[in-house]
């Protein structure tokens, strides 16, 4: 996660310095003050709760006499997450400097097991109440390592930042030749992500209070505000739909049937405060246009402590002020004599040339042959990539090993002209159960992936999202939940998307039906001109336009098609590609 949005780290340190003076596993030369932590986090840790924090004494964990300690693992925490190998690293690391071997167990007890009798060092989200304590204090980014009784207590606010804490525990102590570890309880090393945002009150109200409710169609900017929301101020609001039972304080957003008074026109949104809900009227389309404005004036644009008064009005309509020229193609990989992909690419520059796109979606991009065309181009032929820069991954991971004939580690290219736009972010997933790793899903035969870039135009700051996709072409569900996958990513960049793809079937097939059933629209169903249309797969022959497999979509309500055409020509007497080029002109 796009998930997606760095805040650059606030730099300045401490380490807290309450140990014994002697004796200690860490020495003076291990309290130095790591770049990445605030100024100051020293704090007097009282009674909370049922918790009883006792200070000004010590505790031991590791020493020639003391070797019953264990390590407690997060129920949550699963073998193969980063939090277990972290965990597995200090227990070796342990193991190295003491010569003590830890168990590592689970958090549950059974039988008449007392957890306050154990000396135990807890990682992740433990049933133990000495890490719930710990954890009331920390946000999404945040971690900590504090000793609280006879726990050391190992947490950050995320999976990531809990392997990151376990990392610092063995960056800081176990890193000498000493064999015990003996620390002042209270001890306490904090991290803190430097959150634009201290704070953000709704009408009064913390916006921790809230829950966000959305109405149909709009999850994508549902999830737009929470995501924002986790990088602005560390904390990651509940969400529901609108039909569940309704709480005390809602962020509204589209038609949830309780927005009171705050009403938008069609084709346009407001945002206002309701009897102390924060609602977003507008339909799918609109409503994530409101988000939008909300969080660039009072989520990224404010800083310190962020109020919004009961008196809050936003509005507006979708605006069209820049648009591009995009060009999908599946440029295909398989072709021999005159097709042969050597013989096709100056075909394909000249194309190219000639329909001058600002944005390329190529489908199939070897990652040899066609590759190596395009950054160095071939004979006379110069490189696409002189004036496109190139975004993508290779769809078998780029893992040797995994190895696919025919597809060659191919590539869903995007290439977008580098004079006019800058590149802000980019990435690749696998249409898959587990996206973030090379893989194949559900039934599928293939390795499907989409490519996405987030774009900035130069002239203007606006910024859109391009997706690029091949779909499988074996599974009954891989293609169809690839597909619905992709759109839910795409829902979470709260921005105008251009998705085009090869989706290897017509327009009434069921991956086709998942996509303009969310909050997109066919490019050609759109278009206020339409030059050519039909079947875009051919395969080298004229005559043989029976499958309209490619096609190119746009965020309803975010994007205007001015134009949609085929490009069925050959060029120079021979053929680009199996395929027939998609060429739009798109508004947003």
């Amino acid at each position: 996660m796009d998930y997606m949005k760095s805040i650059l780290l606030k730099t300045g340190a401490i380490v807290l310095s309450l140990m014994l003076a002697t004796g200690l596993f860490v020495s003076c030369d291990n309290e130095k003050e790591p770049a990445e932590t605030t100024a100051d986090y020293m704090h007097d840790y009282q009674t909370d709760g049922d918790v009883s924090v006792s200070t000004g004494k010590t505790h031991t964990f590791l020493s020639e006499s003391v070797t019953d300690t264990v390590i407690v693992l997060g129920s949550r925490l699963k073998d193969g997450s980063p939090v277990y190998a972290a965990s597995q690293k200090l227990k070796n690391y342990i193991n190295t400097f003491s010569g003590i071997s830890l168990e590592i167990k689970g958090d549950y007890l059974t039988g008449d097991a007392d957890p306050s009798a154990l000396t135990e060092i807890l990682i992740g989200e433990t049933t133990r109440e000495e890490s719930q304590y710990v954890a009331e204090s920390l946000r999404i980014n945040d971690y900590a390592i504090q000793v609280v009784n006879n726990k050391l207590v190992v947490l950050g606010g995320c999976e990531a930042k809990t392997a990151e804490a376990v990392n610092k525990l063995i960056e800081l102590y176990f890193s000498g030749d000493r064999a015990d570890l003996v620390l002042e309880c209270g001890y306490r090393y904090q991290f803190r992500y430097d959150y634009p945002l201290d704070s953000l009150s709704l009408d009064g109200n913390s916006i921790l209070d809230y829950t966000i409710v959305y109405g149909n169609g709009c999850e994508g900017a549902a999830t737009y505000l929470q995501n924002a929301l986790i990088e602005a101020i560390g904390y990651e609001l509940p969400t529901a739909v609108s039909t569940a039972a309704a709480t005390e304080h809602e962020i509204l957003i589209g038609d949830t049937g309780r927005g009171g008074s705050v009403k938008a026109d069609a084709g346009s949104y407001k945002v206002g405060m309701d009897k102390g809900n924060l609602v977003f009227a507008g339909d799918a389309s609109t409503a994530v246009l409101g988000v939008r404005a909300f969080v660039e004036k009072y989520v990224t644009g404010a800083k310190g402590a962020g109020k919004v008064e009961a008196s809050l009005s936003l509005s507006g309509k979708p605006s069209f002020d820049s648009s591009l020229k995009l060009l999908s193609l599946n440029v295909t990989q398989s072709g021999y004599a005159e097709n042969a992909v050597v013989a096709r690419y100056p075909r394909l520059y000249k194309m190219v040339t000639e329909a001058s796109p600002d944005v390329l979606c190529l489908q199939e991009v070897s990652c040899t042959t066609w590759l190596s065309c395009l950054k160095e181009g071939i004979g006379d032929t110069p490189a696409l990539l002189d004036t496109y820069e190139f975004v993508g991954t290779g769809r078998n991971g780029e893992q040797p090993d995994r190895y696919e004939a025919f597809l060659e580690g191919a590539y869903n290219a995007i290439l977008f002209n580098k004079s006019k736009y800058k590149l802000e972010d980019s990435g690749t997933f696998w249409l898959s159960e587990t996206p973030d790793t090379a893989s194949i899903g559900w039934d599928g035969r293939t390795f499907s992936i989409c490519t996405w870039a987030k774009l900035t135009e130069i002239s203007s700051g606006r910024q859109f999202v391009v997706m690029n996709t091949q779909l499988d072409n074996y599974g009954r569900n891989a293609a169809g939940n690839g597909a619905s996958l992709i759109c839910e990513k795409a829902a979470e960049f709260g921005l105008p998307v251009i998705f085009a793809g090869d989706f290897q079937v017509n327009s009434n097939a069921k991956p086709y039906k998942n996509v303009v059933d969310t909050s997109f629209v066919d490019a050609l169903t759109v278009a206020e001109k339409v030059e050519d249309k039909g079947a875009t797969y051919h395969n080298y022959t004229e005559t043989k336009q029976n499958l309209a497999t490619s096609h190119v979509f746009v965020s309803r309500g975010l994007c205007a098609v001015s134009s949609y055409d085929l490009l069925t020509e050959q060029v120079d007497g021979g053929f680009v590609s199996a395929h027939w080029a998609i060429v739009t002109e798109i508004k947003y």
